[in-house]
């Protein structure tokens, strides 16, 4: 069960005076860099979901495959254009070339 903030008593006995009421709220955060958790972490998810950490694990292979991949794709493709860059070339000596 989860704490409940507790009020403090009245500051005074006077039964005139305001209440006072002080709550306080603990927030913890964790945070990681990169494709998996911490192996604790990721040994908790498998204790909760039997083979979940296999399958978190695939998933990181498989995302990093695929950016590979992409990088690869897109190398390619922006490297298959020898008669745009040869006119890029021409363009730019035209442009600096002394007048």
């Amino acid at each position: 069960m989860a704490d409940q903030p507790r009020s403090a008593p009245p500051a005074s006995q006077d039964p005139e005076a305001p209440a006072v009421r002080t709550s306080a709220t603990l927030t913890q955060t964790t945070s990681y860099s990169g494709p998996l958790p911490p192996a604790a972490e990721l040994q908790a998810y498998d204790d909760a979901v039997p083979g979940a950490a296999e399958r978190i694990i695939r998933m990181a292979e498989s995302y990093a495959l695929s950016r590979e991949l992409n990088v690869v794709y897109f190398t390619r493709k922006r490297d298959a254009h020898p008669e745009r860059d040869r006119l890029l070339r021409q363009f730019a000596k035209a442009s600096v070339a002394p007048t």
